[in-house]
């Protein structure tokens, strides 16, 4: 008579414990069974996890979901201080070429990169949502240099991609 597992199942013969072979080996009952199901197999035959196994998975997700949201905003706070850089490049690189101050403005970045989106847009909002938005606000807001809004969206989604500040005290440990 062997040693029943938790399933009913023989796993080692009595007399392979106690010695009477040169090695344990494990003992399978002879039938036309299928083998046993790994443990992820069960889970997802059964449908449910146990509570530490879920508890495990959301903390890794969790974890993975914090560093992949800070590794996007970090490469696209990168990539919009690139593009200030450049804009304010280009900016000092015309002032001195024809010896006055020359700003690109938000406006006219629109306007060069989507010119009919931009004025459709702008027709948009002059008409259908409150028409003051539109002169005093939105048009002092467009005519900010190119290099500073974008350095500014910039730092900020850095700063949002940056990780968190420790919390305040010792550690405990």
């Amino acid at each position: 008579m062997g040693w029943p597992d938790l399933k009913g199942k023989v796993l080692f013969e009595k007399s392979a414990l106690l010695g009477d072979h040169d090695r344990d080996e494990p003992v399978f009952p002879a039938s036309t069974e299928q083998p046993l199901p790994s443990r992820s197999q069960r889970k997802f035959q059964q449908g449910s996890a146990s509570v530490p196994d879920l508890l495990i998975r959301a903390i890794v997700q969790g974890l993975l979901t914090e560093i992949m949201l800070r590794f996007f905003f970090g490469f696209v706070g990168l990539c919009l201080l690139a593009a200030a850089f450049v804009t304010l490049t280009v900016d000092v690189t015309r002032s001195v070429t024809s010896g006055t101050l020359y700003v690109t403005s938000i406006d006219e970045g629109f306007m060069v990169v989507l010119p009919s989106k931009f004025v459709v847009a702008r027709d948009f909002v002059e008409r259908h949502v409150y028409p003051v938005i539109w002169d005093p606000v939105l048009a002092d807001i467009l005519r900010l240099p190119v290099w500073l809004a974008l350095g500014v969206v910039g730092t900020l989604t850095l700063w949002l991609g940056g990780k968190p500040a420790p919390k305040f005290g010792f550690s405990s440990r």
